[in-house]
């Protein structure tokens, strides 16, 4: 039986390659994910080894706030720390580290790199010696005051080199230094594509900082004979309170494993869609092996009245899906490292360089590429391979094998029971219970129709085909009753297309909610005439003097930046996120939409509050909160307004004044502008421009234009969900080409007597080209469905969170149905060619 097993899967290459290409397609993916995301954590697990591997201990502010999504914002410390550690026994050197964003400019006066969406900017303190991972590769001194040495990387982008003079763009405001220097970290250009500029302890200083005193931390190398625990525990006794020391392991383990935190949410989001492709391939075995098995049911009765017991014929069926699996894991595997490169190039394309290393493929990968891949294809042909081993020895052997379908009670009470459930999870999303219930909700609204499929294909592919019946005479009559015969295989094959095109359905529906409310928002708070923006997004930003300068111009009524931070909440005990403005300058542009108090009566010991936040906590007008912020001051703030706009302002707001005095570096995000009456929008915008255009990491837009910027912002990320989609709607028109070519080689005899009776070559392809668009249309119609009412169900789930729009994109769901569709026609190209060019006479023997 094995061997019966492996030669039938050998003797049909091509269905065992047609069998095989949707796992393949997904394992890939798997093992490009996990090869891709293996190779940059040991790139950067180097990498970090490298800039700590002469650190034997590490001082720094031990103030932090949680940012999100991995990140923190950390507090600084005064310089006297230097002197006190360099005091310590054991301590060989020291050397204080500044750090902060600063953004070099090219040749061509354009801004170096995209902090905003890709590697970051930034500028830091440079002093020679052993615990330095830079390396001259051009001049030969450390920069003096008002000098700066670049990355190799940037100085190769930028077109710069020694003696040039660069403009540096930080909080400061823009910088003209002269280049002294061109390095690399340690034997790559540029750590992770991130575009750096070096100065002297002074100048990154008053660059970065805008002050001298504080530093972001200090290095400490040991004297021989001093471990780093030992070292450490002396300078931890003499360091201030508010600051803390950590040994040189310490502070490597602690980089890489924020790295591998980073990493584990775009590990999962890839491979989440790697479990999407998988998922649709299991429709596509599933289909392909129930298909196979009902041409096959002549040999199973065969091998049963020749002796093969039901147990056998079952183990022969699942060692063919195994072989098949196996074969096709082994290629995925393979073809995933090309992946990975892929991914990589992409990622670049986003302006992420990862460093130079070798590809890592961990036994893991291995292991879990050939479980998953086989496993897979396993667990898809088990029904298929039941049903092969009932087929009794004297079974009835036909040309054709028809699957009845019958008004089946079980299937019609397991489907709705579905079904039911899964509107039960929509529901339960809908009143509060979260995404995860909706989530719920559309797993099993998918089996429900998924079982319910058969019942549904019949009636509906009535419906749908009578207007190809009107349009394509017989050959779409023909296409009509192929597709009615055999509901459960039309259910099949426009099942796979049905989940693909209903998560890209449910992403558009999302996207375009997303937009209009993000549309909405600006439209009903923003009441200026231009905005002055960055796409740093909050990875730096614009300096303070851009909006001090445009206040000064005659053309401007009123401008205000707009800042960001965030501090504990005493009370809640948790970290929370602020927003920033001038008082007088932000009551003139926004409308935040003030239930009391008011924004220009806001002082540096006062606080705004949404009204959302204020019921929660029992807060109004006098009251009072405690915020900790990261220089480490508990402040005690006075609600001084209670206002509405939570979803432009957050939820809460203090004055620019009180946020200069936390400590933190000062940028605005954005800068908005309101023109002076009487002044013409072309005059103030060649006035503001005057000011933007000495800043190159500043953009100029009309209020219009700028609302639009802000909605396409969803756009990158979409269109990098609708690509990684593409893999599952791929998947799924092999389901439907696969579906087409079985369904051809069974009705072989069929098509060659309505050669003989003279239909042509031409109507027999038109015959199976309808055929895959009624098929096509079945599982787009559904998906569509499902994914309109999957999006809708999310956009209102989420209106707690601030999200209250839900649009209808109208045209670009009749594009995603029309796409799919002409996918499936495509699909079918093939088996509808060598459908046309069957000899007659052959296939009219064919038994």
């Amino acid at each position: 039986m094995l061997r019966i097993a492996i030669k039938g899967a050998l003797a049909k290459k091509l269905r065992l390659f047609s069998t095989a290409l949707s796992v393949i397609l997904g394992v890939a993916f798997l093992t490009g994910t996990l090869v891709f995301t293996d190779t940059i954590q040991r790139t950067f697990d180097n990498l970090f080894a490298d800039v700590f591997a002469q650190t034997d201990s590490y001082v720094r502010s031990s103030t932090t706030v949680d940012l999100g999504m991995g990140s923190e914002q950390r507090g600084r410390m005064s310089e006297d720390v230097v002197d006190t550690i360099r005091g310590v026994p054991g301590v060989a050197d020291v050397r204080p580290v500044v750090e902060g964003y600063a953004q070099l400019v090219d040749a061509d006066g354009k801004a170096i790199g995209n902090p905003g969406q890709g590697a970051p900017t930034l500028g830091m303190s440079y002093t020679d010696g052993p615990m330095t991972p830079w390396r001259l590769t051009e001049g030969s001194r450390v920069p003096a005051s008002g000098e700066v040495v670049i990355d190799q990387g940037s100085a190769d982008k930028g077109d710069l080199q020694i003696g040039d003079t660069v403009a540096v763009l930080t909080q400061t405001g823009p910088h003209e230094l002269p280049i002294v220097g061109i390095a690399r970290f340690g034997t790559i250009d540029s750590p992770g594509g991130a575009s750096v500029a070096l100065f002297d302890l002074g100048t990154a200083q008053d660059l970065l900082l805008g002050q001298r005193g504080e530093i972001d931390a200090v290095m400490i190398k040991g004297a021989d004979g001093v471990s780093q625990q030992e070292l450490t525990h002396r300078v931890s006794a003499v360091i201030p309170d508010g600051t803390e020391a950590l040994t040189g392991q310490q502070i490597t383990d602690e980089a890489q494993d924020s790295m591998k935190d980073a990493l584990g949410f775009f590990n999962t989001f890839l491979l989440v869609f790697a479990a999407i492709g998988l998922v649709v391939a299991c429709f596509t075995i599933y289909n392909t092996f129930q298909i196979i098995i009902s041409q096959r049911t002549h040999e199973m009765a065969l091998l049963r009245a020749l002796g093969a017991t039901r147990r056998q014929v079952l183990w022969a069926q699942l060692t063919e899906a195994g072989f098949v699996g196996v074969i096709a894991s082994v290629i995925g595997l393979g073809t995933g490292v090309l992946v990975a490169k892929l991914l990589k190039a992409v990622l670049a394309g986003f302006g992420i360089d990862i460093p130079a290393g070798g590809t890592v493929f961990l036994t893991r990968t291995a292991v879990v590429a050939m479980i998953v891949g086989t496993g897979v294809t396993m667990v898809s042909a088990v029904l298929p391979s039941m049903r092969a081993s009932r087929v009794p020895p004297i079974a009835a052997i036909r040309d054709v094998a028809i699957e009845h379908t019958t008004q089946s009670r079980f299937r019609l009470l397991n489907g709705a029971l579905l079904t039911a459930l899964g509107v039960m999870g929509f529901v339960g999303g809908l009143s509060g219970r979260g995404l995860a219930w909706v989530g719920f909700g559309a797993l099993l609204t998918f089996l429900g129709v998924f079982v319910l499929g058969p019942l549904l294909s019949r009636p509906v592919s009535r419906v749908l085909g009578a207007p190809i019946v009107a349009a394509a005479g017989i050959t779409g009559a023909l296409a009509r009753e192929n597709a009615i015969r055999n509901p459960k295989r039309t259910a099949r094959t426009g099942g796979a297309l049905m989940v693909g095109v209903a998560l890209v359905a449910g992403i558009t529906v999302i996207a375009a909610s997303a937009k209009d409310w993000t549309r909405d928002i600006f439209g009903r708070t923003f009441t200026g005439d231009f905005v002055v923006s960055t796409d740093t997004y909050g990875f730096g930003g614009l300096s303070p003097e851009v909006a001090q300068q445009l206040n000064a111009l005659p053309e401007v009524e009123a401008a205000t930046g707009i800042r960001i931070g965030a501090a504990h909440d005493v009370a809640d005990d948790s970290d929370t996120s602020y927003i920033a403005v001038d008082p007088t300058t932000g009551a003139k542009l926004f409308d935040i939409g003030m239930i009391e108090g008011s924004v220009e009566a806001l002082t540096t010991s006062g606080i705004l509050v949404d009204d959302d936040e204020a019921a929660d906590r029992d807060l109004a007008v006098g009251d009072h909160v405690l915020f900790r912020f990261i220089d480490g001051v508990t402040r005690d703030l006075t609600v001084q307004g209670i206002y509405t706009e939570q979803d432009l302002a957050g939820p809460f707001v203090i004055s620019q004044a009180l946020h200069e005095q936390t400590g933190v570096d000062q940028f605005d995000f954005s800068v908005y502008v309101a023109t002076a009456p009487g002044v013409s929008e072309s005059a103030a915008k060649t006035a503001i421009a005057g000011v933007s255009d000495a800043y190159p990491n500043a953009d100029l837009e009309s209020r219009s234009e700028y609302i639009d910027s802000q909605a396409a912002q969803i756009d990158p990320i979409v269109n990098l969900m609708y690509a990684l989609l593409g893999l599952a709607v791929i998947i799924a028109l092999v389901n439907i080409a696969n579906s087409m070519a079985l369904s051809i080689h069974e009705r072989t005899r069929e098509l060659g007597l309505l050669r003989a009776v003279g239909m042509s070559r031409h109507q027999t392809r038109a015959s199976v080209a309808w055929e895959a668009v009624l098929v096509a249309m079945l599982g787009t119609g559904l998906g569509v469905i499902i994914g309109v009412f999957f999006g809708w169900a999310i956009s209102v789930t989420i209106r707690d969170e601030g999200f209250d729009a839900f649009t209808m994109p109208w045209r670009p769901i009749a594009f995603i149905a029309v796409a799919a569709v002409l996918g499936g026609v495509l699909a079918a190209a093939r088996p509808a060619r060598r459908a046309a060019r069957l000899d007659v006479l052959r296939a009219i023997a064919t038994e």
